[in-house]
């Protein structure tokens, strides 16, 4: 009987330091260091990656006042994220005259510490360029449609 008890209050004990781990670690980190892998958008280790985490996107028109949609939505950040990750490489380059339609950026951010995590700015709604990497990748059709969702709710600059 006294066996039971030491080993069920053992199981007991490493259940709730699990938990309390698992806590810390949602409440201080974005990222979950089980599940994080490390890519062309998410290129440091996941504990750099800290809460608050926010989304800021900027729409830089040719001509016009910038406007910008930030959000701190943890299911909106890990959409684009995703759509970021899935995006292909292209050789598309945009014309040399300059931007068609000017440019949007993306940014991940800390806005406690001002941490900068992620930028990706999409050129001419056709190409991704993060600015990591050289080389430009497709925006998909899944972050196109969400970029044209939130332009209609970003505040001036």
């Amino acid at each position: 009987m006294r066996r039971k008890t030491i080993l069920f209050s053992s199981a007991l004990l490493v259940v709730i330091i699990g938990g309390i781990v698992a806590w810390y670690i949602h409440q201080v980190y974005y990222f979950n260091p089980f599940t994080f892998k490390r890519d062309d958008v998410t290129t440091v280790a996941w504990n750099v990656y800290k809460n608050p985490m926010q989304m800021v996107i900027v729409y830089q028109p040719t001509h016009g006042a910038a406007t910008q949609y930030t959000t701190e939505n943890r299911s909106e950040m890990n959409y684009v994220l995703s759509q970021l990750k899935e995006a292909k490489p292209t050789s598309y380059k945009p014309p040399a005259s300059g931007l068609f339609n000017g440019q949007i950026w993306i940014q991940f951010r800390n806005p406690k510490n001002q941490n900068d995590y992620a930028d990706a700015v999409l050129q001419n709604n056709m190409t991704v360029v993060l600015l990591q990497q050289v080389n430009p990748v497709t925006v998909t059709h899944g972050l196109k449609n969400f970029i044209s969702q939130k332009r209609s709710t970003a505040k001036p600059m």
